[in-house]
This record gives structure tokens, sequence and C-alpha cells, in this order.
């Protein structure tokens, strides 16, 4: 192992030392840990803001261009920036080279980093008012880090891209698009992944489309196993969410009460949002017969009691024909994945 670790050193150094022109950065205190059975590159760097990947390969003279993408990390501050890099890494027993490059890519402000980590997915038992598709609460790996918008996207970031406003609150630009279907939503989503790559602006092996599910909890709980993400008391919930008490019925303009702890405003309340994922049971669980092909929806909306804004509630639509003005949704830049199936 104490072999294994000073080659990934040694290549790490090498690749910061000359593949990066464009920035003075050193690397030192590389180490290799492994946590639960998987590998992490821990190290120091000094970089100005940005974002470094890693890259992996057996042979050190293979083509660089060809090297396998494992994860990235974005540097916020100047001077010494310790961390941790593809924390749930496998290399399995194939002794390795690592390459960590800078990026030109400059995330939007509009967009928050959320580490990769575990949490518990779903509702425990005795969680109140938690509906059967909750369950089981069972434990998920978050394997890479992703942006996630701070806020919903907006009637104004819609219609740049899509030349369109299909909102039936519309009137407020800042406030959230609504009446979109998953099939609308995930094509502005490839609409903003093709004018980043077109442009250079877009992180390898990175794409822009909406999160999974498992991603919209871990982000909605920013850490927290209450029922929602300041706690269990709904007592709380009108400094944060817009719900039936509190919206008039209506939506708000995104980002005017409180965020989370990762800072992400309107994980409850305001509108539904849309996620990447198919409705479906949990492993062990149960979820309705259903015979058509529904995406997951959550976070409730407006004119939802306090129950259906919890963290881990859980609702479906169809994603070809649903446009509800209750329902809209926010973007993730994050891992590319498999191309959905065909819609039923």
């Amino acid at each position: 192992m104490a072999r294994i670790e000073k080659l990934i050193v040694l290549a790490v150094a090498l690749c910061l030392f000359f593949a990066t022109p464009l920035v003075a950065s050193e690397i030192d205190k590389a180490e290799i840990r492994l946590i639960d059975g998987r590998m992490v590159l821990d190290f120091n760097l000094s970089l100005g803001e940005g974002v470094v990947s890693l890259f992996h390969s057996t042979n050190l003279h293979k083509a660089r261009q060809s090297w396998n993408f494992i994860a990235l990390h974005p540097i916020t501050m100047a001077g010494d920036d310790r961390f941790e890099i593809a924390s749930f890494f496998s290399p399995a027993s194939e002794v390795g080279f690592f390459e960590v490059r800078p990026s030109l890519f400059k995330p939007s402000v509009r967009m928050t980093w959320i580490e990769p980590g575990s949490f518990l997915l779903g509702s425990p038992e005795e969680e109140v008012n938690r509906y059967p598709d909750e369950g089981p609460q069972h434990s998920v790996d978050i394997e890479h880090g992703f942006w996630l918008g701070k806020y919903e996207v907006t009637q104004a970031e819609f219609e740049s891209v899509m030349k369109v406003n299909p909102s039936r609150a519309s009137g407020n630009p800042r406030a959230p698009v609504e009446n979109v279907s998953w099939i609308e939503a995930s094509h502005y989503c490839r609409l903003l992944t093709e004018r980043a790559r077109a442009s250079g602006n877009l992180p390898s092996g990175y794409e822009y489309r909406l999160p999974t599910e498992s991603e919209w909890e871990y982000a909605c709980r920013a850490g927290t196993e209450s029922a929602y993400s300041f706690g269990d008391d709904p007592a709380e919930m009108a400094g944060y969410a817009w719900y039936d008490a509190n919206s008039g019925p209506q939506p708000y303009e995104v980002g005017l009460l409180k965020p989370n702890p990762w800072g992400l405003y309107d994980m409850h309340g305001n509108v539904f949002e849309w996620c990447y994922t198919k409705y479906e049971a949990y492993p062990g669980g149960e979820i309705r017969n259903l015979k058509i092909d529904y995406r997951v929806v959550r976070g409730g909306a407006f004119i939802c009691p306090v129950e259906i804004v919890r963290s881990a509630c859980r609702f479906e639509s169809a994603p070809s024909k649903s446009a509800s003005w209750l329902t809209g949704f926010r973007v993730a830049l994050a891992p590319i994945l498999p191309t959905p199936e065909p819609l039923l």
C-alpha cells in the first residue's frame, strides 16, 4: 500500500507542475486513505478559484485524453485548501496513476456545490404523517459531488432558453416557472448542456439535468434527519416554505424565505419539483400498482399542507402529459447519466 501511495503522490505532483501553465499551483501532503473500503485521495492544494478534475489510468504513457474521469471538486478559496476528491472511487486491486487537471469552468453563482456523502433516504416509520411509499428508509451513497440550483428555475430563465413562458401564474419573471412537463424540463436542461459544451464551459463528465430523487432528498435534507430541513416542528414552516397556510394560494418569487442549511431556497413548498427518477418502490417497499411511466416530483407546493412538504414525501406525475401550475423544477450540474428509457 505504501508503494501505491508513493506512485500516486508522484503522478499527481507531476501533472500539477507540468499541465497547468495558466495557474500557479502546488500540491503537498497527498495521501490515500480507505474509508469503508473506498479510496480517498486527500491533499493540500494552493490554487486560485476554479475547479479541478481527477483522472486515472493504469498506464502512465496512455494518451491523456483517454484517461478515465473519476471526480471533480471546486476550489473556492485562495491559498491552502485541503479537501478530499473521489471519496467513492474504488480502484479494486489495480495500481494506477492519477492526474489532477485544473479547469477554466466557472459555475454560476446561482448554483451550490453539494459534497458527496451518504444519507438515509425516506422516512422512519415513526415519522408523523408519513406515507407508505417513503419506506423502508435505507442508506444511499451520493458518490460524486454536484452543483444544484440555489433556486427553482424562474420564468425569466426558462423563457430565455425556451422562448416561451408556459406559467399560469405569470407576471413576475422571478417567480418559479410552472406548468411544465418532465419532458419540457428535461429539454431545458439539454439546451443548457449544449450551450455550455459549445462555449467550452462544461466540466468533464458532467451535464445539466434534473436531479435524481436521491440527489434531491440528499440536498433537501442538507445533513439533517428530521422531517424538515429545519427540524420537526411545523410551526417554523412559514419561515422556510410557501404552503397552504401562508401562500395565498399562489407561488412566490424564489428566494424570499430562509434557505436550508446548505443554502438552497424553497426546497419545501412553492412549487413541486421534477426529478430525473422514475416513480418506483424503494428496496423492500411498495407503491400503488401503476401502469404508466411516472416520474417523481418532490418538495410540495404552495397549496399543500405541512405533511406534503416534508423532506421524504414523494409524489408521482406523468412526464409527457402532466403540466401543472403546481410543478416546476430546479437544475443540477451533475455526472452524466444514461439516457432514460423511452416514455410510455
